[in-house]
C-alpha cells in the first residue's frame, strides 16, 4: 500500500469521527457493538494460527464469480495486511463502532456494516478484480453513512463530507479500491439526505 493510499485512509477516518464525535465523553460500547467487533476480530486473530484460513476465505474474483459468493462476507472478517492491517483496521472499527453507537441502534450498525463490506467487495470484483481481505471497507462504509444519520453539527458535518468526497476522488484516480467503498457510502448518503429532506 502506497504513502498516499495510507495517508488518505487516515484523512477519511479522521474527517468521518471529528463529524461524528459529540462533545461529552465517549460511551462504553454496548454489548452488542462488543459483540459486532468480535465477530470481526477473533476470524481476524485466527487466521495467524491457522494455517490455510486467508486464503479460503478472501475475496478472490474468480472464485466468487464461479460460485464461491460467501468470500464476499468472509473477507470481511479476514486481514490480508498482516500484523499492522490487522491492528489498523480492528483499531479503526472499534472507535468507529464506539462514535456510531449514540447515533444508531446496533442492528442498524450490524446491517450498514455487512452492506458497505459486501457492496465494497462486489464493486471490487466487477472492477479492479483485487484479490483481498479486510473490514476496512465495510468500516469506511458504516463511518460515512452513519454521518449522513448522525444529528445535523453544522458545518462540521460539511467538512467532513467535503473531505470524504475529496478522499473519493483520490482514492478512485490511485485505482484504490477504498474509493469504491467510499462512493457506495456518499451516494448511500445522498439518497438519506433526499428522504431527510422529502418528510
Amino acid at each position: 500500500m502506497s504513502l498516499l493510499v495510507q495517508l488518505s485512509t487516515w484523512v477519511v477516518f479522521a474527517a468521518v469521527w471529528a463529524g461524528l464525535r459529540e462533545e461529552e465523553r465517549l460511551q462504553r460500547p454496548r454489548w452488542g457493538i462488543l459483540a459486532l467487533w468480535c465477530v470481526v476480530a477473533i476470524p481476524s486473530l485466527l487466521q495467524f494460527v491457522l494455517p490455510g484460513m486467508l486464503e479460503s476465505g478472501q475475496r478472490e474474483s474468480a472464485a466468487i464469480l464461479a460460485g464461491q459468493w460467501w468470500r464476499l462476507v468472509t473477507s470481511m472478517v479476514l486481514q490480508d495486511g498482516g500484523w499492522y492491517g490487522t491492528a489498523f483496521n480492528l483499531a479503526t472499527l472499534a472507535f468507529t463502532l464506539i462514535l456510531v453507537q449514540p447515533v444508531l441502534r446496533t442492528r442498524v450498525v450490524a446491517a450498514l456494516l455487512v452492506t458497505g463490506g459486501v457492496v465494497g467487495n462486489v464493486l471490487t470484483v466487477l472492477t479492479f478484480g483485487d484479490a483481498g481481505a479486510g473490514n476496512s471497507m465495510a468500516t469506511m462504509f458504516l463511518a460515512v453513512t452513519a454521518l449522513a444519520l448522525a444529528p445535523e453539527r453544522g458545518p462540521r458535518r460539511l467538512v467532513a463530507f467535503g473531505v470524504v468526497v475529496a478522499v473519493t476522488v483520490v482514492k478512485l484516480a490511485l485505482a484504490d479500491i477504498h474509493g469504491l467503498a467510499l462512493a457506495a457510502a456518499l451516494v448511500v448518503a445522498a439518497a438519506l439526505a433526499l428522504v431527510a429532506r422529502a418528510r
